[in-house]
């Protein structure tokens, strides 16, 4: 969800996002064993909650867009 709350600050805060045509992006994944998919005690749902976070710290009203798409997550709790 980083990168969507990075593209939302940006945008809200008068900032622009460019397309540079000879411009290289990419993220760096740690590997496995540096950092394991299941880490004790989170949610399953996590990813699931840290879009929620987003939704509705940036998007304000329009987080009911996110929860028809996403029905079941309704009533997870985001923090």
């Amino acid at each position: 969800a980083e990168q969507y709350e990075l593209s939302f600050k940006v945008w809200q805060c008068g900032g622009v996002v460019e397309w540079v045509p000879c411009s290289h992006v990419a993220h760096a994944y740690r590997g496995p064993r540096s950092h394991p998919s299941y880490v004790p005690g989170a949610s399953p749902y996590q990813t699931s909650i840290n879009h929620l976070r987003v939704a509705h710290v940036w998007m304000d009203e329009y987080a009911e867009y996110y929860y028809r798409r996403e029905p079941a997550i309704r009533n997870l709790k985001f923090g």
